[in-house]
């Protein structure tokens, strides 16, 4: 069984609630319907190597 204090941290943490485009903006740019902005502030835990 893992433990919590054993789990790493992330390195990110969201910051508010994600923003969606207007339906104005969705009007003159059908693509937009799709498009979420994801606001993230850097926490003090270290980034993870990515294997490949």
């Amino acid at each position: 069984m893992v433990r919590v204090q054993d789990m790493a941290r992330p390195p990110l943490k969201t910051v508010g609630k994600p923003v969606r485009a207007s339906a104005e903006e969705v009007r003159e740019n059908a693509r937009s319907r799709s498009a979420i902005m994801r606001i993230a502030e850097r926490t003090a835990a270290p980034w993870r190597e990515i294997d490949a």
